[in-house]
């Protein structure tokens, strides 16, 4: 499992984390649709309440408006193809071995994403996405030339 840190306030609500979980083996507490991204949502009341839901159902929460999901969610839902992009070069490292990207660094990766299990801030998460991007052409072009 991958985690993404957010701790993005969502008025009564806080988007602690997204798990990505390796299959769709976990249902949404709100719809019990099977699910693989987990956005773990925390409602500041008293007691403090934590729903694993899926994306869809953000928006549906208690005194949580289709505006500000998609404002406040925007920036991890990219941070999701960021790693989603990464899991797909770690499978590359390992099953071609003998080729690497010129000026590209083995487990760089992996790297990347445990630095997501941290909580980024705005640039950070936009510096990574570049890199990411680069990383995954850089591979493409690799590849290619190597068949």
């Amino acid at each position: 499992m991958l985690t993404i840190r957010a701790m993005a306030d969502m008025g009564l609500w806080v988007l602690d984390r997204i798990d990505v979980l390796d299959g769709r083996n976990e249902r949404c507490q709100r719809c019990d649709t099977k699910i693989k991204n987990v956005w773990v949502m925390e409602k500041q009341s008293q007691p403090v309440e934590v729903w694993r839901i899926g994306s869809e159902c953000g928006p549906q929460l208690e005194e949580l408006s289709r505006e500000l999901w998609d404002d406040k969610a925007a920036p991890f839902t990219r941070s999701l193809r960021h790693l989603v992009t990464l899991e797909r070069i770690v499978k590359w490292e390992r099953e071609y071995p003998k080729i690497t990207p010129s000026g590209y660094r083995r487990g760089w990766a992996i790297e990347q994403q445990r630095a997501m299990e941290q909580v980024l801030s705005r640039q950070q998460r936009m510096v990574m996405g570049s890199q990411v991007s680069r990383a995954l052409e850089a591979w493409k072009a690799a590849l290619a030339r190597a068949r």
